[in-house]
């Protein structure tokens, strides 16, 4: 995706988490479905999640 229209703040921002998703975002994205996604990109480094997303998912 292009990005050249954002801040370096906003690029460097871009597909990451902006801190711990609510109960409600955790119940509506955070499930094993190709069709569903939260940021709609990969992180470079996948361990780069909230820990409250790697407690929902696993539970």
């Amino acid at each position: 995706m292009p990005v050249e229209f954002l801040s370096s703040e906003q690029a460097r921002r871009y597909g990451r988490f902006a801190g711990e998703p609510s109960p409600d975002q955790l119940a509506r994205y955070f499930h094993l479905d190709d069709a569903d996604r939260f940021l709609g990109t990969f992180l470079d480094d996948p361990t780069d999640v909230p820990p409250g997303v790697i407690i929902y998912v696993a539970t």
